[in-house]
């Protein structure tokens, strides 16, 4: 080769050499974004289409692509291998199958938001409808939840609807839709009488086209997990929506669409504590801007097995002794925080309109008196104090089989409201709470032992200055005030 084509060689060769350091050099704007593919459930379709075009707009070069469908669905798209990268659920079952066959960053799951579950009508709808016992009645046709086995919002509302022994008569008159965001449509075009829903959805509604009757008890926290897909190819850029999410502008959107974010403290509280502790929880956060309380109410001993679970939980206040004993032996609350703030009695109710003649224990005995409704002693306190006070009066073994037992006191107290039983047993705070002329109280119901109401932080709490901020607020003045306006005896509670 002459020395001309030489030259020219090298030049070309220069040409070749240099070619993929000026392509590397393009400003990144000019280069095909890196697009990283989000799997989430069905109930953050809103709050997560608003989260990914805020974390886009910070984050140049990247696109995030949504799909939304039931949790179960979307962990099954995993399994089979669909190239995903991040994974929100709506419930842990999905999350944690993931993780038992390796296919999840266990290091970068993370929960970042709570919900709630509720029982919606159509707008219009003209059927008496006003708590879940109200779906049994025959003029209820077609009520739909999300199918449980893929939509965590079915199963949910199959615990809830197992809880208030609904199921087995409910079953046939439901209709399975494949998320919620189906449900929600069914009820919003009338094309069934009622339905389960988050409340985030019921707030995601189109105008005018549903009513929320009621919340809707489960007994587990309504929690949803996020995190990188084992088998991503974009793993730094999935971490960073991840920590997007959970971090300060991610949770203020979710918390604008209705969600509870995961800086909130949990309280899980008895359920004769809902109107006290709704008030006492409306005045802490006034007074303390920027914390948030979210209150999760049942029946004590239901509360104190979604703690021994792992549900995430700051504060438990229970009803009776024994359940915040059962925790304290387990190491599960944080001991030198336990107080007792309020003490309750027990009282005997039957419905207004009551023609029977019952003015004490005894006459509970008579054949006429077919159906005494009284907390699950189980789970319930009101229940094992309804048991103990039965029993020290020698009439346990007679009134067993008229008994009806609910999940919680203010199931009972919904039964006598509504003449579904002759009477119950109810606390004297929730006998006051009760609606205008549909109860009276026949006697206040000796019990052996005091009851009163202790409250501690849980020990596994991420917040434990907060939950004591909010403990030591039901303690003081203002929280033992509210209390007393409840009925509650603040004065004199016994030392634990």
């Amino acid at each position: 080769m002459g020395k001309s084509g030489k030259f020219i060689y090298a030049i070309v060769l220069g040409i070749l050499l240099l070619a993929p350091v000026a392509v590397a050099k393009l400003p990144a704007s000019e280069q095909e974004p890196e697009v990283i593919t989000v799997s989430a459930a069905a109930s953050l379709t809103e709050a997560f289409t608003d989260i990914a075009s805020q974390f886009e707009e910070k984050n140049p070069g990247t696109d995030v692509n949504l799909s939304f469908a039931g949790s179960g669905d979307l962990r099954m798209q995993i399994e089979e291998g669909v190239p995903i990268d991040v994974f929100a659920s709506a419930d842990q079952r999905q999350m944690e199958i993931l993780i038992n066959k390796t296919l999840i960053e266990n290091s970068s799951r993370k929960d970042f938001a709570q919900n709630s579950l509720v029982l919606i009508v159509p707008e219009n709808s003209t059927l008496n409808i006003t708590d879940l016992e109200d779906l049994a009645n025959p003029e209820i046709k077609k009520i739909s939840i999300g199918n449980p086995e893929t939509a965590p919002v079915g199963e949910y509302s199959r615990l809830a609807l197992n809880e208030a022994c609904l199921w087995g008569k409910l079953e046939k008159k439901l209709v399975l839709a494949e998320d919620v965001k189906l449900v929600l449509e069914k009820v919003e075009k009338g094309e069934v009488d009622a339905g389960f829903v988050y409340m985030t959805d019921a707030k995601a509604a189109q105008p005018c086209t549903i009513k929320v009757i009621a919340s809707v008890p489960v007994n587990t926290t309504i929690s949803y997990p996020i995190a990188v897909v084992s088998s991503s190819e974009h793993k730094e850029k999935a971490q960073k929506f991840i920590d997007f999410v959970t971090g300060e502008e991610g949770q203020k959107i979710l918390e604008k669409y209705g969600f509870t974010v995961s800086d909130a403290i949990t309280v899980s509280a008895a359920a004769s504590l809902t109107e006290a502790f709704t008030d006492i929880s409306s005045q802490f956060e006034k007074e303390n801007p920027g914390m948030d309380i979210n209150l999760s109410f049942a029946g004590s001993g239901d509360l104190r097995m979604q703690i021994e679970e792992g549900d995430p939980v700051d504060v438990f206040a229970s009803a009776d002794q024994l359940q915040m004993d059962i925790l304290d032996n387990e190491s599960l609350i944080d001991n030198s925080s336990r107080e007792n703030f309020a003490q309750n009695s027990l009282v005997l109710i039957v419905p207004k309109n009551s023609t029977l003649n019952i003015t004490d224990l005894k006459d509970l005995a008579a054949p006429e008196v077919k159906k005494i409704s009284i907390g699950n002693p189980e789970t319930a306190p009101v229940g094992e104090y309804s048991r103990l006070a039965l029993n020290e009066a020698g009439l346990w073994s007679q009134l067993e089989n008229k008994l009806v037992l609910a999940e919680d006191v203010k199931q009972v107290l919904a039964k006598v409201e509504k003449e579904k039983v002759d009477a119950g047993f109810v606390y004297m705070t929730d006998a006051k709470a009760a609606q205008p002329c549909t109860i009276k109280t026949i006697t206040s119901v000796p019990v052996s032992t005091p009851i009163n109401y202790p409250i501690a932080v849980v020990s596994s709490s991420e917040q434990k200055e907060e939950a004591q901020e909010f403990l030591d607020f039901v303690t003081g003045e203002e929280g033992q005030e509210i209390l007393e306006a409840y009925g509650f005896t603040v004065s004199d509670c016994e030392a634990v």
